[in-house]
């Protein structure tokens, strides 16, 4: 099977009307070796510790597909490294999403997916 005729990058930069930065220019494709990984850190409840202080409050999540909320009232609960959040679909129409916590008793709203117009 032939491969398709594609530009590469280099060459799409070529074509610019415009000064293109060098930044853009340098390679970033670094050979980091090609030894296996240890699987000790897949493992470790002090990786995942770490990662639930370092990584997780600090990364943007994919929550759900707005498919699955499309409706008003519809609501899907995330669970992850012990954050819940509770994304909703308003009557008017927008998505917003909230810490899954009851301010008065700390109790989760909800849990799952379904539908609510109390919530």
């Amino acid at each position: 099977m032939k491969r398709p005729d594609f530009l590469s990058y280099q060459e799409l930069l070529d074509q610019e009307s415009r000064p293109v930065p060098q930044s853009l220019r340098e390679s970033t494709e670094t050979y980091l070796g090609s030894e296996p990984l240890s699987v000790d850190r897949y493992l470790s409840r002090e990786y995942h510790e770490q990662e639930k202080r370092q990584l997780w409050p600090k990364v943007w999540q994919s929550l759900c597909r707005e498919t699955e909320i499309s409706s008003a009232g519809d609501f899907y609960v995330h669970d992850v490294a012990g954050y819940s959040i509770l994304m909703v679909l308003t009557e008017s129409g927008e998505l917003k999403g909230f810490h899954n916590s009851c301010l008065h008793r700390g109790r989760a709203l909800k849990s799952g997916r379904g539908v609510s117009h109390e919530i």
